[in-house]
């Protein structure tokens, strides 16, 4: 995932950052291995918005948005609630986050 360059600007939304929270905190294994099945069914023109933003959040490249990079990415979010930047952060903080886990939380369902 690395080898993409950064997209110049995907939109990062509260609501992405709620499908985030509650796909990595409370939705059962089961869901969440269903949706990853889900996405990596879907064409890559249904997933470039989401494969864009990923790629913007992983800033070091390794293939997983965990908590600092995810700190420093929402700090400097204007269009985003103080309150969802902390709950995000809060939600993701000792996590690590993969491509499909990302694609598969943020999907429109």
């Amino acid at each position: 995932i690395s080898q993409y360059s950064k997209p110049p600007n995907p939109e990062i939304s509260a609501l992405m950052l709620e499908r985030l929270c509650v796909f990595t905190n409370s939705t059962s294994v089961v869901v969440r291995a269903a949706l990853q099945v889900i996405v990596l069914r879907l064409s890559e023109l249904d997933v470039k918005p989401m494969k864009d933003l990923f790629i913007l959040c992983d800033l070091d490249g390794d293939g997983y948005v965990d908590g600092q990079e995810v700190a420093r990415l929402v700090s400097g979010l204007s269009n985003v609630s103080a309150d969802s930047k902390q709950a995000f952060c809060k939600a993701v903080h000792n996590k690590q986050i993969c491509y499909t886990e990302f694609l598969a939380a943020a999907m429109d369902r």
